[in-house]
């Protein structure tokens, strides 16, 4: 059942590049889809984010972050991991004052794998097969290898570790420079690299959450007001994953996330509260006017909050899961 599921995953996920050509680059970093327009910022977590990056016509502003699906508007103000907010004042007070709507979404990946064993192990075994792939040319005790053995060694130990080079290139990426092009660039090969790794649900999984979240907020908005939404995103250079996903549209989202083996979904389901929250969007719309004087107080009592449920992806969980 789960090489089943993650081969499904994985022949999916290669389908994203073909049906990424249907969308188009409208601005600058900018995809354009049917529904919305998504910008996305790969800045730092929690406090990293660079307000002058955030377009002044932002509709939505979507923050990586899991676990806060049922938290009200004091979550915006909270200390969160490291004792930073999930979101920086500086931030808050520029949405509020352009009335952009502050969205929530993520959630916590699943239990079922532990994902830091499987990246371990992963980057281990990569390394034994590419010294067993060139072992001869360094030791004459290694035996020697056909050009097939050499290639399929090589292959494996590139899929195998290539993880572990992306998180390294997203590391320094992330400390030595704020260029957005390189950052881009950065996130473009980790996002290759991710949809080769549906194992990996810190990225893989919750990429395609996030991005189905995206993709269900901008539909709404569109079909409450009849214009497409601009939604600025804030995840980490690891995530660049999610640029494929909102390009190859819901139906591949949610066929990926069906996917996945019953254990797994089982287990995502139970982490986030069951699976009406696990589909729940939450949007918070700030009091305007806001300075960082009044900021804790008016946004934790004047924060009006709505709930956007993805109903067919609840409705697919329910039968998939069979509760």
């Amino acid at each position: 059942m789960l090489k089943k599921g993650l081969a499904a995953a994985v022949g999916g996920s290669a389908a994203l590049w073909l049906l990424g050509r249907e969308t188009k680059n409208i601005t600058k970093g900018a995809i354009e889809t049917e529904h919305g327009i998504f910008v996305p910022l790969y800045e730092e977590h929690y406090g990293g984010i660079n307000e002058k990056r955030i377009p002044q016509d932002t509709n939505i502003f979507f923050m990586e972050g899991g676990g806060f699906l049922n938290e009200g508007p004091e979550v915006l103000t909270t200390d969160v991991m490291q004792r930073k907010r999930l979101i920086p004042n500086e931030i808050l007070i520029k949405l509020a004052n352009q009335g952009s709507e502050v969205m929530l979404g993520d959630v916590l990946r699943p239990k079922a794998m532990t994902d830091y064993t499987i990246f371990g192990a992963e980057s281990f075994v990569g390394v034994v097969l590419f010294r067993i792939a060139i072992g001869e040319k360094l030791d004459s005790r290694y035996p020697k290898l056909s050009r097939k053995q050499f290639l399929a060694a090589l292959a494996g130990a590139v899929w195998l570790a290539s993880p572990f080079a992306t998180l390294e290139i997203a590391f320094f990426t992330s400390v030595l420079t704020e260029n957005t092009t390189i950052r881009r660039i950065a996130a473009r090969i980790g996002g290759l690299v991710s949809n080769l790794h549906p194992e990996n649900t810190t990225r893989f999984f919750r990429d395609l959450i996030m991005a189905e979240k995206m993709l269900e907020a901008a539909r709404e908005y569109k079909e409450r007001t009849g214009t497409k939404p601009k939604i600025a995103y804030d995840v980490g250079i690891g995530h660049g994953g999610v640029e494929d996903f909102l390009q190859a549209g819901q139906n591949i989202t949610r066929a990926l996330i069906l996917a996945y083996p019953t254990p797994i979904l089982k287990d995502a389901v139970k982490n986030n509260g069951g699976i009406e929250e696990f589909c729940t969007i939450n949007l918070y719309k700030l009091p305007p006017n806001l300075t960082p004087d009044d900021l804790e107080k008016r946004v934790a009592h004047e924060t009006t909050m709505r709930n956007i449920g993805d109903v067919k992806l609840a409705e697919s969980l329910k039968d998939r899961l069979k509760i």
